[in-house]
């Protein structure tokens, strides 16, 4: 016989038949095979598997390298290898005034399927480059505003566990993951890094509204305003720009909603209308810290006999995620892990995901950073995301997610517009 299943009911349906004596035969992606006395069970599931392109983290051809050449077109050593392709016409046009845009999720691949032909980001993409690693915000801001790769920040995504605490901390907000409970912890200052244009006597930053009152705004369309009327009085100039959209848009609606290609649009639209009003001298670094991937969740909980070999939460992210075991319960974890979700995740050792390079070089690793990472990672490589949250009344399900090593996730665009 043949039985249909939803991943989140995969968990009942094999203790249900294995309490009946089945015994697994095998496994093939996501299809499983047990047998009987009375004859054979395929479980096959609801949603088609798909294969992805995999991309592994590139340090020399990432957004890092990125800042390495803003640094070197002012004077600085860079710590990490140049972008040739920045540093040729950074040396040819030589603006007075820089700016390195950043748009929350607005991957490569998205731009290209959501923007039509002549738009002004598209026809001034000169590559894509691979992002820093995981495929999240929290992660890659801190890489970028730094220009250092995770490993030397120790920002590895949007959680992290707090020792001193016994807590999973939401990094950017000094939050209690699992509760929402305000904690006792700064993590900007538990894990501090400088930002490599701070160095600049030029520079300045702009964003969203909790930037502050000097340099927040309310809309994407006055953030390009404030830029231009700002270096309208400096000689010369250096800013760091971050919206946080398209991002939003994609988690809450998927990456080819109506919605999404309408917020797409009007980036684009906004960008196109600024652009004829810049300064003269002025170029305009455009990219994203991540991509996106419409996908389903995981809703871990409902794995009991997983669960019970946990010796703290998940963190991390819901598509890079660490888990710390119990003493002794590593082997039954990683069985059970594998048998559940190997279609979906590939599963590390802390220790071989680090020395892989991953997060960057492994030469390079801040020992802070260890109690931020159990025994295993688990990277998402297919269209499922892990839900941790144990309070089902506060699930929603986002359409799309980030953070694993999908071409989708983790390829971002490179675009210049120079003035």
């Amino acid at each position: 016989m043949e039985l249909k299943y939803n991943i989140n009911e995969l968990y009942d349906i094999i203790t249900g038949l294995e309490r009946e004596g089945f015994k697994l035969l095998k496994k093939e992606n996501d299809t499983f095979y047990y047998k009987h006395e009375r004859g054979t069970c395929i479980l096959t599931p609801i949603i088609k598997y798909e294969s992805y392109n995999i991309i592994k983290p590139d340090y020399n051809d990432c957004v890092i390298n990125i800042c390495a050449s803003i640094d070197k077109y002012y004077g600085y050593e860079p710590k990490y290898k140049t972008n040739e392709a920045i540093d040729k016409i950074l040396e040819e046009k030589k603006p007075k005034h820089l700016a390195y845009l950043l748009l929350d999720g607005f991957g490569y691949n998205i731009l290209m399927d959501n923007l039509k032909e002549k738009s002004i980001l598209k026809t001034n993409v000169i590559s894509s480059v691979s992002t820093a690693y995981p495929s999240t915000t929290a992660c890659c801001i801190p890489a970028f505003e730094s220009g250092l790769e995770p490993v030397n920040t120790s920002w590895f995504g949007w959680t992290g566990y707090i020792k001193e605490l016994d807590k999973v901390c939401v990094m950017f907000r000094n939050t209690d993951y699992y509760t929402g409970q305000k904690l006792d912890i700064n993590m900007r200052e538990k894990y501090p890094y400088e930002k490599f244009y701070s160095k600049y006597d030029f520079s300045f930053e702009m964003g969203p509204l909790f930037y502050g009152k000097e340099c927040g705004f309310s809309s994407f369309n006055k953030l390009l305003k404030g830029y231009n009327k700002k270096i309208k009085d400096m000689d010369k100039s250096f800013a760091y720009l971050y919206w946080d959209y398209p991002d939003h848009t994609f988690h809450g609606y998927g990456t080819r909603s109506r919605k999404s290609v309408k917020m797409c649009m009007k980036i684009n639209k906004s960008v196109e209308k600024i652009y004829k009003k810049l300064q003269k001298d002025t170029m305009l670094i455009i990219s994203a810290d991540h991509g996106h991937l419409d996908c389903y969740p995981i809703i871990l909980r409902r794995f009991t006999d997983l669960c019970e070999t946990f010796e703290r939460n998940p963190s991390i992210e819901t598509r890079c995620t660490t888990f710390k075991i119990k003493e002794g319960k590593k082997k039954e974890f990683e069985d059970l892990f594998n048998k559940y979700f190997s279609s979906y995740y590939k599963l590390y050792k802390t220790q071989e995901f680090l020395e892989k390079g991953y997060f960057g070089s492994y030469k390079d690793f801040n020992n802070r950073g260890n109690e931020l990472l159990g025994d295993y990672i688990a990277v998402a490589t297919n269209k499922y995301y892990f839900e941790t949250n144990p309070d089902i009344d506060k699930i929603h399900p986002c359409k799309s997610h980030h953070a694993g090593m999908t071409e989708e996730e983790m390829l971002v665009p490179l675009i210049i517009l120079n003035k």
